[in-house]
């Protein structure tokens, strides 16, 4: 018995550094994977228009150029808005293409193919822009500060035009006390104007 117990004992000893190796080797790759899943992974936008020009081939040209760039921006929204839930102002989307492609790690790259056909010319244009993971990680980033900050602005607006509101009623019952009410009809709508028109200035200044 004691021959047995000590046989057993010495493989319990030996099946514990195998077993750790063995649950190293299992959550390695689930943890490696989990990593890599919070990494953002490198995007590749396409965009592709056509143009047709019935007089002159630049026609064609131009239509399939703007027509590209209006896709791509449409990507841009569409990327963002998978990344973090977010949508971009057509403002916006203009503007965060542009920091892109002026950023290292960002390949562009365009086709230009134009047809001559019976009833005119018919022109192709394709973009394709490769963002790398660094990219993609800053502008994740970027994207989500401004959307905090975002929040912010609108609760300060929300802030600012209650207190505003506070104060106009204020200033209407000083001003209607003082007149003693003889004026009150030309105070109130008067004041609801003024106040009408700062807050949508106010709001205007906040959203756009």
């Amino acid at each position: 018995m004691n021959l047995f117990g000590s046989s057993m004992f010495l493989l319990l000893l030996a099946a514990i550094p195998m077993a750790e190796d063995q649950g190293h080797a299992a959550s390695s790759p689930h943890a490696k994977a989990e990593q890599l899943a919070e990494q953002p992974a490198g995007r590749t936008l396409w965009a592709t228009g056509r143009g047709v020009g019935f007089q002159r081939q630049e026609e064609a040209i131009q239509e399939a150029e703007e027509m590209t760039q209006q896709q791509l921006l449409q990507e841009i929204d569409q990327l963002a808005a998978a990344l973090t839930g977010r949508r971009l102002s057509p403002r916006q989307r203009e503007e965060e293409l542009a920091r892109l492609l002026a950023q290292a790690g960002v390949d562009r790259k365009d086709e230009r193919t134009t047809e001559e056909k019976p009833y005119g010319s018919v022109a192709e244009h394709t973009i394709r822009v490769t963002l790398s993971e660094t990219v993609v990680s800053r502008w994740m980033a970027r994207l989500a500060e401004q959307r905090r900050y975002g929040v912010l602005r609108i609760l300060y607006g929300a802030a600012g035009t209650l207190l505003g509101w506070l104060a106009g009623v204020v200033v209407l019952v000083k001003l209607d006390r003082a007149t003693g009410g003889y004026h009150r009809w030309v105070l109130v709508p008067t004041l609801l104007v003024v106040l009408l028109v700062a807050t949508g200035l106010g709001w205007i200044g906040l959203i756009f």
